[in-house]
């Protein structure tokens, strides 16, 4: 084939078609060839797949996947992918002859079907090209690389230790639920408090036409929470006496940091109290 010439003379040149697919390639690999597949921590399982989004039509992630749903469900008939799984597609191509009319490309895709214990399979995806231009995917070409080995006592260690993470998460998330249900307002609109001891929970700085601004969420020892716009001294995970102004009381709807609506009172003039 002429392809097969042009990159046993070396002229061939590989590249990934983005950075995340190189980055993505080089981590699963890792696990497949040193870990049996297995996530080497759960930290390192929620960081790999931060982001990706299970799509239940196609059975696999929105990104990073296919950019073909399609070619999602082809795959899935062959290699039995589950619900709950992903399937990791990384795009590459090979570019081969001479630049202009002699040169060409042809595509080269790896996927990784991704369970909660890591990588289970591996497959190199074959394509057939159409005269007219442009390729699609052949099954017959299709070909699985690597399997994980079921038998690996560390699958059941891992599974366990997820497991309990979840329910971990998932108390934590209710006690959460239970402490902003019972969140109070302080004070009264137009007073000056001084001397609260408040822990900073979440801090988002973001840029005005004015300036850099910020909004400050804080919580009391009695969970009652604050909320500050501006600027300020404070940092997340700092735990101060703080001195305000109380400027009003509200309710927090519904968003991504919280599921459920709270009360807060919203304050100005903040600053850290002095110690005497």
């Amino acid at each position: 084939m002429k392809f097969l010439k042009y990159l046993k003379e070396g002229a061939g040149r590989f590249e990934y078609m983005s950075k995340r697919d190189q980055e993505q390639h080089r981590s699963l690999e890792s696990l497949v060839k040193s870990n049996n597949g297995i996530f080497k921590s759960t930290k390192q399982k929620w960081f790999l797949t931060k982001g990706w989004e299970y799509n239940d039509k196609v059975g696999g992630g929105k990104d990073p996947t296919f950019r073909n749903s399609s070619d999602v469900k082809k795959l899935r008939g062959i290699s039995g992918v589950k619900d709950g799984e992903y399937v990791v597609g990384i795009n590459a191509v090979m570019i081969f002859g001479k630049k202009g009319a002699g040169q060409g490309t042809r595509r080269l895709e790896w996927v990784y079907i991704v369970d909660d214990v890591g990588v289970r399979e591996k497959y190199k995806l074959g394509f057939e090209y159409y005269k007219g231009g442009g390729s699609g995917l052949d099954l017959s070409k299709t070909k699985r690389e690597w399997k994980r080995d079921e038998k690996d006592p560390r699958i059941q260690d891992f599974q366990e230790d997820v497991a309990q993470e979840k329910v971990g998460k998932l108390k934590k998330k209710l006690l959460n639920k239970q402490a902003l249900k019972k969140s109070g307002y302080i004070g009264v609109i137009g007073e000056r408090v001084k001397g609260l001891e408040v822990e900073v929970i979440r801090k988002h700085s973001f840029e005005t036409r004015f300036g850099w601004s910020s909004i400050t969420v804080m919580k009391d020892n009695e969970g009652n929470m604050i909320q500050h716009f501006g600027t300020n001294r404070l940092s997340k995970g700092d735990k101060k006496k703080i001195d305000f102004t109380v400027k009003d009381h509200e309710v927090a709807e519904i968003n991504k940091w919280n599921e459920v609506p709270y009360k807060f009172t919203s304050v100005q003039r903040i600053a850290i109290s002095k110690e005497k």
